[in-house]
């Protein structure tokens, strides 16, 4: 499966992910929802709802973990193959033991925005940090059109 760029974002209310496949944008949104956070997939508009909705996570570092996970997963498999499933198999486990062996360590109970959550970002190479463009405003205004999803459905 070939895609364009990806751009992935971190702010304070989630981590998004945008890319193509084919004639399709997709976005993959994690945000914080009730002291967990939710991972989603969408085709990139404003009406449309979730595609793939494959997990929750309590913390953090799992939640980037998964996000990593699925924009991996997403943007080398047809939308046909993504499965749930699947995810496990895409997550940077290599990167995490590299971080662990520098002695650092995820946090529990802090915000997404965090030094172990940048660097596994940044070497998951999934287009963190982003070119300085419009693509980092579309991607934040996405974030925020997915709270307010969660939030009122």
């Amino acid at each position: 499966m070939s895609s364009t760029d990806i751009v992935t974002t971190l702010t304070n209310s989630g981590i998004g992910s945008s890319f193509r496949l084919s004639t399709t944008g997709y976005f993959i949104s994690t945000v914080s929802q009730h002291g967990y956070f939710e991972t989603i997939v969408k085709e990139s508009g404003l009406t449309k709802q979730p595609v793939f909705r494959p997990r929750i996570n309590k913390n953090p570092a799992d939640a980037t973990m998964t996000h990593i996970a699925l924009t991996r997963m997403c943007t080398s498999e047809s939308p046909a193959q993504w499965d749930a499933d699947s995810i496990d198999g895409y997550l940077p486990n290599q990167l995490r033991d590299l971080l662990d062996s520098q002695m650092q360590a995820p946090v529990d109970g802090v915000p997404l925005v965090n030094e172990y959550n940048h660097n596994l970002l940044t070497m998951a190479g999934i287009g963190y940090p982003p070119k300085k463009s419009k693509a980092g405003l579309i991607i934040l205004a996405a974030i925020i059109i997915t709270v307010l999803f969660l939030i009122f459905h």
